[in-house]
């Protein structure tokens, strides 16, 4: 394989196959981390379906940054940064949080254990014509978990910029509110576990 593929990954833990698979690809020879993606679409979309209603405005208006990983304790909605604004107290704001981290288990326990399959797929189509446009020429965006060391985790999710050549950077946000802050601090060391579980789950001799 050269050069090597885009590689997009929709199957859970995101989190930890996402470096598990790029361990396999570099112990061949063949990693390229510009291309390698964990598809996490589906996280900002549910978070500014959710946002939208506590809002009352339409979804497709509204723009929640979403960052950290793909999992209940790693995932971070931005509620400082969202547009339109909404003013949330705290507490508010923290339930918000919470029920967007549950979600995923939340539609689990509704479907009786079965996947939200069609919102994955959605999730799979959206990640492959983002890439198809870029090597096309396009410079895109999309959301991704890729490889991103910016806060010691090895990999990060966000708002990702792509050209045919992969990943060219990730969108930065500044000022966090506190809890926003605290929640980021224990969503680092979260990751850095599920991380490290992919890393070493197939350590090939």
């Amino acid at each position: 394989m050269s050069p090597m593929p885009f590689v997009g990954i929709a199957t859970e833990p995101i989190n930890t196959l996402v470096p598990m698979a790029a361990e396999i690809m570099k112990n061949h020879g063949e990693y390229d981390p510009k291309k390698m993606f964990g598809i996490t679409i589906l996280d900002k979309l549910k978070t500014e379906a959710l946002y939208a209603a506590e809002a009352e405005k339409d979804p497709q208006n509204c723009n929640v940054p979403v960052i950290g990983g793909h999992s209940e304790k790693t995932l971070i909605p931005l509620l400082s940064q969202a547009e339109p604004k909404c003013n949330l107290d705290e507490k508010r704001i923290q339930e918000f949080t919470s029920r967007v981290r549950s979600s995923d288990s939340a539609i689990l326990k509704s479907k009786c254990g079965w996947s939200p399959s069609l919102s994955v797929a959605y999730g799979a189509v959206a990640f492959t014509k983002c890439i198809m446009d870029a090597l096309d020429g396009r410079t895109t965006q999309i959301q991704a978990y890729v490889e991103n060391n910016d806060f010691g985790t090895s990999y990060f999710s966000g708002l990702v910029t792509v050209d045919q050549n992969g990943v060219k950077e990730m969108q930065s946000y500044s000022n966090l509110s506190s809890y926003e802050c605290q929640l980021l601090e224990r969503s680092i060391e979260q990751l850095r576990k599920e991380v490290l579980m992919g890393k070493k789950a197939l350590e090939l001799e």
